[in-house]
């Protein structure tokens, strides 16, 4: 089991005169992330989003390119998981005393909680490895930000983040 390179694709938001939004993605046409990124720096986007401007009278707010890496061999999850069962933290953001962002775990694994069985089985462990590791790329060194930019605040650092188990709801079963 493997993630292999599925497609690259551009997201494009464009906004009308009354301020309504619009989303456009295009499936792009390169073999590989090093074909993407050649076509990047060779203006190939650009070109896209400068003849989509000539033909629309919207204006493009934005737009982003990715790319899509897709499971070659398994289509399903572990035995038991459930992405209904979702760990929620409650991180501090960093430069703030009081203000949190809500970071969600889809079916979390039973070692990033305090116990097994019992009450613990619900509760984050703030001491884990694991998760202090994932919540780190949330962290100013790290390579995602949250709300508006932001970053949170050491995970290893005592008192930083908090979290539980909850359920969402879902009609699938």
């Amino acid at each position: 089991m493997s993630l292999a390179f599925q497609n690259a694709f551009l997201n494009l938001v464009l906004v009308d005169e009354a301020g309504n939004n619009a989303g456009m993605r295009l499936a792009l046409d390169y073999a590989s992330l090093d074909a993407l990124n050649t076509a990047f720096t060779a203006g190939d986007i650009t070109q896209i989003v400068t003849d989509l401007e000539a033909v629309t009278d919207s204006l493009i707010a934005s737009y982003n390119v990715g790319v899509r890496y897709q499971e070659d061999t398994a289509v399903v999850g572990g035995a038991g998981s459930e992405v209904e069962n979702v760990a929620l933290i409650s991180a501090k953001l960093a430069g703030f005393i009081d203000k949190r962002v809500g970071l969600r775990v889809p079916a979390p694994v039973i070692g990033i909680f305090q116990a097994a069985q019992g009450e613990g089985k619900n509760i984050v462990d703030v001491s884990d490895s694991d998760i202090q590791t994932w919540l780190s790329h949330f962290e100013a060194s790290g390579e995602i930000t949250v709300s508006d930019g932001e970053s949170i605040q050491d995970s290893a650092t005592a008192g930083t983040f908090k979290g539980k188990r909850i359920h969402r709801a879902s009609n699938r079963g």
